[in-house]
């Protein structure tokens, strides 16, 4: 079975990350809010992972979170497993026919942070790209969506640290 895993922070508009800087286009002292996109870039050696803030205005700064090595291409590794799964970060849109395309018969989605405890036929319905919300509790019904590895009901209430499982 290939198996694709997300790992979501939902925010529901609720405790966004503020900071208080100066913004040197406003001339001022203002909250830079987080817009919960990330972006990463390289220089050969690292790759940086920055935390997009913005301000009243919609002007950016970039925070930068983390800095990770990049591959050696000088260096041989043999006999090296990649896994089938692929850690998503954030609530992004998820299209589940092109993850069948690609070979995928399961969705794992891990629900780091969640604001407020939400349906979750409203939860997929929001986030999946190519199927409608009755379609989405036609296969809830079905036992196609798991939650926390038990069969559920359209209304059940998704919480933080909950695990949702899609087998398409």
């Amino acid at each position: 079975m290939n198996i694709i895993t997300y790992n979501w922070s939902i925010h529901n508009g609720e405790k966004v990350e503020t900071v208080v800087k100066y913004c040197p286009n406003c001339g001022k002292v203002v909250n830079f809010y987080d817009t919960l996109m990330r972006r990463h870039n390289s220089n050969g050696k690292n790759i940086y992972k920055f935390t997009i803030f913005k301000c009243e205005k919609n002007h950016t700064w970039n925070r930068k979170e983390k800095i990770f090595k990049s591959y050696d291409p000088k260096l041989e590794i043999k006999n090296r497993d990649f896994p089938n799964e692929a850690p998503r970060n954030y609530n992004e849109k998820i299209n589940l026919v092109t993850h069948l395309k690609n070979g995928f018969n399961k969705i794992c989605i891990n629900i780091n942070y969640l604001d407020k405890p939400v349906r979750i036929d409203k939860l997929l319905g929001n986030h999946l790209i190519d199927i409608s919300r009755n379609q989405i509790c036609s296969l809830i019904k079905e036992g196609k969506i798991l939650l926390n590895k038990n069969i559920i009901k359209n209304n059940t209430l998704v919480k933080e640290k909950d695990t949702i499982e899609i087998f398409i």
